[in-house]
């Protein structure tokens, strides 16, 4: 492909006036000129290798002062000739100079150093026809050291918190099924969502989760939206109740910053991205104090979100007002997963001596009220203890596997009744295993309501398949597996975590189970 940006040069106009008032020849004072044009312009090629982290589906443009420094005119968007290298060829006159910089196609989305630097324009003066190799070391909203997976952009949405930062990540085959709409999940504290460069104390890896579980069937493509935390403001974004007792007094931002989602963010995003709108289809979900924000959230708005994952949720804050104030309200028509680690603070703490943590007896508190509201275990709502969990990115990250599996099964869409209602009686129900913690061996009762092709097997906790426990057609009703405790090579499985797994038809629903050795 090649553009021509050919501009006269006053030096040629002066020949060929010269020549015209001596000669008179103008037929061959145009050959002249025609012989010196084909002189002075010349082909420049750019060829640009990018960062191995540039999304694949994104174009690359080259912006300067030779067409007005546009940052994603189409005109001058490079080809991928191969990999990660891209290239344009474009005309100019001899002598020209000039001044350049690579782009995405917009200046949030430029060029950096190999720190995440500025860098100064580049600069070329062409003297003849040249091919110039050329390397982008970072671009501006990718930090350096990455570890984004898959089609995730940041962008900034209009009027929303003052720029706040937000990163969309797109299943696999979003570009590729126009037509189709996708749920979508809104994430707190986004810098910890994506990317081990933004985190704080690492990152969740949920691009990697969602690249690996939707291609495999095991959970429906989401979008997922997730917005960073105000930093020094997170406190006072992210609870809803003011607590005087805490340092001194603070929070109380917690619904004001709900509704900048409800009334900026997911209209923007369902403007601009093909979404399936309603709360059926919207969740939310955050650990922490976000996780507070997420339980409060399915209370206070089940017109905006309908699936809540509240990780390691901050029960605690101002003396449990979340377990007084759910107590007052109606049960919400939502999904929701509640986990909790056993060991949240890295040891036992047990102030009313029960023998259980209290960050458990919290946990328990929430789940008994939910109960006493309507809702039913392993249905609509879904309750893990995590054995040894503690409060951190690391144990959130192992867990939310199992919370993207709960919160948006393949069949989403599948399991709507008439009037858009989820209907929960077309869902296989898996039981927590009993006894769990378990040494040696354990059984997994599960309800099917269909009869139909039923899997059941025993996953480490890296994902990898450890055994099929049953792979058989079953008829409708209550089953029962036994587990043993032995791999697929009838070897006593190492002492840890586990995830049981159930697919019937189209639905995959987990468990976590520990074995003690």
């Amino acid at each position: 492909m090649s553009f021509r940006t050919y501009r006269h040069s006053p030096l040629l106009l002066l020949t060929a006036i010269t020549l015209i008032s001596s000669t008179g020849a103008i037929a061959g004072v145009q050959a002249d000129c025609q012989e010196s044009e084909a002189l002075t312009a010349v082909d420049i090629t750019f060829q640009v290798m990018v960062p191995a982290e540039t999304p694949p589906q994104d174009s690359v443009y080259i912006a300067g002062d030779f067409q007005g420094w546009n940052p994603g005119d189409p005109s001058y968007r490079l080809m991928k000739v191969g990999g990660l290298l891209h290239e344009i060829i474009l005309t100019f006159e001899v002598g020209t100079p000039l001044q350049f910089k690579f782009t995405r196609g917009d200046w949030s989305k430029v060029e950096k150093g190999p720190n995440g630097e500025e860098i100064p324009n580049r600069t070329h003066t062409v003297t003849e026809a040249d091919t110039l190799d050329l390397t982008v070391a970072s671009w501006a909203d990718i930090p350096v050291g990455s570890t984004i997976t898959g089609d995730v952009t940041l962008i900034t949405v209009p009027g929303f918190l003052s720029g706040r930062r937000v990163w969309v990540y797109l299943p696999p085959e979003y570009h590729d099924e126009p037509e189709r709409t996708y749920p979508v999940l809104y994430m707190l504290d986004g810098q910890n969502v994506f990317d081990e460069a933004t985190s704080f104390d690492g990152e969740w890896g949920v691009d990697e989760t969602c690249e690996t579980l939707i291609p495999a069937g095991e959970m429906a493509p989401i979008i997922v939206v997730a917005v960073a935390n105000g930093e020094l403001n997170r406190i006072h974004e992210y609870t809803p109740w003011y607590d005087p007792d805490f340092q001194g007094g603070v929070g109380g931002g917690g619904e004001e910053h709900l509704q900048a989602f409800i009334n900026t963010l997911l209209p923007f995003i369902d403007a601009n991205y093909r979404t399936h709108t309603g709360p059926e289809y919207t969740g939310l979900a955050g650990s922490s104090l976000g996780g507070l924000m997420s339980m409060y959230a399915a209370y206070a708005h089940p017109e905006a979100f309908g699936r809540i994952g509240a990780l390691s949720t901050s029960f605690w804050w101002k003396d449990h007002e979340l377990l007084a104030w759910a107590a007052t309200q109606t049960k919400p028509p939502a999904n929701v997963y509640m986990d909790m680690g056993t060991l949240e603070s890295g040891v036992m703490v047990d102030e009313n001596g029960n023998g259980v943590d209290d960050s458990i007896d919290d946990l328990r508190a929430m789940r008994d009220l939910m109960v006493s509201q309507g809702f039913i275990l392993d249905q609509d709502l879904m309750v893990v203890e995590d054995e040894g969990g503690q409060h951190n990115e690391y144990y959130w990250r192992s867990r939310f596997p199992v919370t993207l599996q709960y919160l948006f099964p393949m069949s989403l869409t599948s399991v709507l009744g008439d009037e858009g209602a989820p209907s929960r009686t077309r869902l296989p129900i898996l039981r927590q295993n009993a006894p769990n913690p378990f040494n040696p061996s354990t059984t997994l009762a599960y309800v099917l309501p269909n009869r139909g092709r039923v899997e059941l097997r025993i996953y480490e906790g890296s994902g990898r398949l450890m055994l099929t426990l049953v792979n058989d057609v079953q008829t409708a009703g209550s089953h029962e597996a036994l587990w043993d405790g032995l791999d697929s090579t009838g070897q006593p499985a190492a002492h840890g975590v586990y995830f049981a797994r159930l697919r019937a038809g189209d639905e995959v629903v987990t468990r976590k189970i520990t074995l003690v050795r």
